[in-house]
C-alpha cells in the first residue's frame, strides 16, 4: 500500500450523477454475505464525486480490482470505513482526495494485508481509529478469533515461523507453537489446546499455499 501527500492538484476526470446511482446499483447482492456492506460499490471502474455526501451503514465505498476513485470536496462516512478494499486481489485500487473527509469510526481507509493500493491526498483529511489501517491477514484473524485474548502480533510471529517450517514434522511444529509466545495463551484453553494447536499449524500452512 502507498500513501502520498501532495499539493493542490486539478481533477481532470468527471462522472454523470446517473454514472453514481448505476455504480451504486452494481453491486452483487451477495456481497453482504462475505463483507460490509457498502453503499457504493466499485469493482474495476473508474468514479470521481464532486462535492458530495456519501454515508454507508458499514462502508461508504468499497473498491476492488483496478478502481479508480477520486474525491473532490466529498464527504465520505461508513459506520465501520469510509473507504473499504475486502481482498487484496489481481488490480491496484488508485484514490486521489481533493480536499473533502473520509471517514469511518474503525478507519478512514481499511486494505488487506499486502494490497497494492495507491492513495494520493491532495488536500483534505482521512480520520477514524486509525486514519489508514491494513488488516491482519486471514490466517492471523482465524487463528485470532481461536484462540481468544491473544495479541495479534504475538500471532503473526508464530505464523511467520510456520511458514519457515513447511514440510517439518508435525511434532516439531507442535513444538513450536508450544515454545511460542502463544503457550500462555494456550493454557488457558486446557484441554482444548491439543485441538488449537492443530488449529494453529494447519491454518498458518493453508495460508502459506
Amino acid at each position: 500500500m502507498k500513501h502520498k501527500r501532495r499539493g493542490p492538484g486539478k481533477q481532470t476526470r468527471r462522472q454523470t450523477a446517473k454514472a453514481l446511482q448505476d455504480a451504486a446499483l452494481a453491486q452483487p447482492q451477495a456481497a453482504a454475505l462475505v463483507q460490509p456492506q457498502a453503499a457504493i460499490g466499485l469493482d474495476g471502474s473508474n468514479l470521481v464525486m464532486e462535492r458530495m455526501g456519501v454515508f454507508g451503514h458499514a462502508v461508504a465505498v468499497r473498491v476492488q480490482g483496478d478502481a479508480r476513485l477520486d474525491v473532490r470536496d466529498s464527504r465520505l462516512h461508513g459506520n465501520c470505513y469510509g473507504i473499504h478494499e475486502p481482498t487484496h486481489g489481481a488490480g491496484m485500487p488508485k484514490i486521489n482526495q481533493y480536499g473533502g473527509k473520509i471517514a469511518g469510526q474503525d478507519a478512514g481507509i481499511s486494505v488487506p494485508s499486502g494490497s497494492q493500493m495507491e492513495i494520493t491526498q491532495h488536500g483534505g483529511e482521512i480520520t477514524g481509529h486509525r486514519a489508514i489501517e491494513e488488516r491482519d491477514s486471514p490466517a492471523v484473524e482465524a487463528i485470532a478469533a481461536r484462540l481468544s485474548g491473544a495479541p495479534h502480533d504475538e500471532i503473526r510471529e508464530a505464523v511467520t515461523v510456520l511458514r519457515a517450517m513447511r514440510g517439518a514434522p508435525m511434532e516439531e511444529l507442535e513444538a513450536t507453537v508450544r515454545t511460542s509466545r502463544l503457550g500462555k495463551w494456550l493454557a488457558v484453553a486446557g484441554d482444548v489446546a491439543p485441538e488449537v494447536v492443530g488449529f494453529i499449524i494447519k491454518t498458518a500452512l493453508a495460508a502459506a499455499g
